[in-house]
């Protein structure tokens, strides 16, 4: 069985001919790979959770909410269920909008039901791995097409969590390990992982182990997190642009950021 997991980065969905464009793209990946289960992992289109933080907190209270979200410090008045629920709302949205273009497809957790457990806070929540894998069967589903809104959880009493600000590609690294999913794209607006990013030298790198991307301090190319969960897993983790998905699913794609497991010179002569 054949199984893709796809991150849709919010930077890419910005109006609706982004959405239509996104299911087109999938629905060709869908044709020409034939994948037995194609998740796509969706964020909130672009702003749409920084609108919401600042209709939730009043307007002196908007940055350390912003804070408790990166689990930098705990805010008590906003650390509850229901504002886990307000700010989940633009994922939910965004799923929505991306079944409207595609046949054949479901949507995960849009009732509450996710797979993810996490714990300790509403806000930036910690994963519990031995719960989340014992509600990896919510993912088996009969649709081949699987859309997870997110960046929540549930605790262990079923309430709505977050796990912080830009955690999109850590539920996506969590839904393809669950899943065990034969390879996780993550969708960006930038071909890949760069040196010296947005400078003249910058360089596209083809080919990243997880030990220099750890060190590298991704930041919102790749949450950290990330890094964690996938780093001990077999799954072909790529990263590079929306307009090159088709190729990035590829054996051996031409475009693109590898990430491997060992040393990056070691591993190179796998992949030329």
């Amino acid at each position: 069985m054949v199984k893709f997991a796809i991150k849709i980065g919010g930077s890419v969905l910005l109006n609706a001919n982004s959405y239509k464009n996104i299911a087109k793209e999938i629905e060709q990946i869908s044709d020409e790979y034939s994948p037995d289960k194609l998740y796509i992992i969706v964020s909130a289109s672009s702003g749409i959770t920084d609108r919401l933080i600042h209709e939730v907190a009043k307007e002196q209270e908007e940055i350390i909410l912003k804070k408790a979200l990166n689990g930098e410090c705990d805010f008590a008045k906003y650390n509850n269920p229901e504002v886990a629920s307000r700010l989940l709302e633009g994922e939910i949205v965004s799923a929505n909008i991306l079944q409207s273009y595609l046949a054949q497809s479901t949507i995960i957790s849009q009732n509450g039901v996710f797979p993810i457990v996490a714990e300790q806070s509403y806000l930036c929540a910690n994963i519990n791995m031995q719960e989340s894998f014992k509600r990896k069967h919510l993912l088996e589903v009969p649709e081949q097409i699987v859309i997870v809104p997110w960046f929540g959880a549930v605790d262990l009493v079923g309430d709505k969590v977050l796990l912080g600000r830009n955690s999109s590609d850590l539920v996506a690294a969590m839904v393809a390990v669950l899943a065990r999913v034969d390879k996780l794209i993550y969708v960006k607006n930038v071909s890949g992982i760069y040196t010296n990013f947005g400078q003249s030298n910058q360089e596209l790198i083809s080919h990243l182990s997880y030990e220099d991307a750890e060190k590298m301090r991704l930041g919102k190319v790749l949450d950290s997190r990330v890094i964690e969960i996938l780093s001990n897993s077999k799954i072909d983790v790529i990263v590079g642009s929306h307009t090159e998905l088709s190729e990035l699913l590829k054996d051996k794609p031409s475009c693109g950021t590898r990430l491997l497991r060992g040393g990056r010179n070691e591993q190179w002569d796998k992949f030329k």
